[in-house]
């Protein structure tokens, strides 16, 4: 089901092209009809051409609304392309492919991308700036229009905007009601819950370890218990359960006191692995 995200969709749909010569090469045709094409292709490279919205389903980035005139008395030629960037690497290229405008009419471009989030997540510094912090995206588009043999045009626009982190509104919640002796009577072992809220089409799956670093009437930086398994993150609202296991012996009366409770939480994906951490209040 088609589901628009919020990453790029607001700084997209205020994108509107107008129109710039850049090359103007005027044929061997009649002083009049040169004069004429000329002077109507000005009137274009002058006008607004509406706005073009952005819509996802999925990692399919869907640019519509761009509607361009012919008012010349030769067809135009028209084709949209461009690119996509996140943070410096390249998602997606497309190209609409060449569209023919009769004299007098108008045309709809528009043009699907896939976006490859994989040579971003591949980076180690882009991938824990993708996790953890907002992102800078960037998209390239040009319209190339051309009515032989009077008039070549390249019209570049480029739209910035920023991507959420995909971890937004990250939290732990540890399940105290939940916890249990393990069969051996030596550790707690306590429920674990990781919730975020992920703003992005980016899915994927990896592993998650944690670390219970602080804990009520211990030292900070210690190794007071730990948790982890299979990691997968999808678009929209996400949860992950673990267990925690932490040594009885750690525990004052053997079971969790109030107070903060900290964590190193590393996430392994993409052969690489980014670490953060979290406090929680029982």
């Amino acid at each position: 089901m088609a589901k628009e995200a919020p990453l790029i969709l607001k700084a997209l749909k205020i994108v509107s092209f107008a129109l710039i010569i850049s090359t103007v090469a005027l044929g061997g045709a009649a002083a009049y009809s040169a004069y004429q094409e000329y002077s109507a292709i000005s009137k274009l490279a002058g006008s607004e051409l509406g706005q073009m919205s952005a819509n996802f389903s999925g990692n399919v980035l869907s640019l519509s609304g761009l509607v361009i005139p012919n008012n010349m008395t030769f067809p135009l030629s028209v084709d949209l392309n461009g690119r996509i960037w996140l943070d410096g690497a390249s998602l997606a290229g497309f190209d609409s492919g060449r569209l023919t405008i009769p004299p007098g009419q108008v045309r709809a471009l528009s043009v699907n991308a896939t976006l490859d989030f994989s040579k971003a997540l591949s980076n180690k510094t882009l991938l824990q700036q993708m996790l953890l912090n907002t992102s800078n995206l960037k998209l390239e588009t040009t319209i190339a229009a051309s009515a032989v043999p009077l008039v070549g045009m390249n019209i570049t626009k480029y739209a910035n905007t920023t991507m959420p982190a995909i971890l937004t509104n990250f939290q732990v919640q540890l399940d105290q009601s939940g916890a249990k002796l393990s069969s051996d009577h030596s550790h707690l072992l306590v429920p674990v819950s990781l919730s975020w809220n992920n703003p992005t089409p980016i899915s994927l799956s990896g592993g998650l370890n944690f670390t219970l670093t602080s804990i009520p009437g211990k030292a900070a930086g210690g190794n007071y218990g730990t948790g982890g398994g299979n990691f997968t993150l999808v678009s929209g609202a996400n949860q992950n359960n673990y267990t925690l296991s932490i040594p009885v012996s750690d525990l004052s009366g053997g079971s969790l006191q109030s107070g903060a409770y900290s964590f190193e939480i590393m996430i392994f994906v993409f052969g690489n692995r980014v670490s953060f951490p979290e406090t929680v209040n029982v």
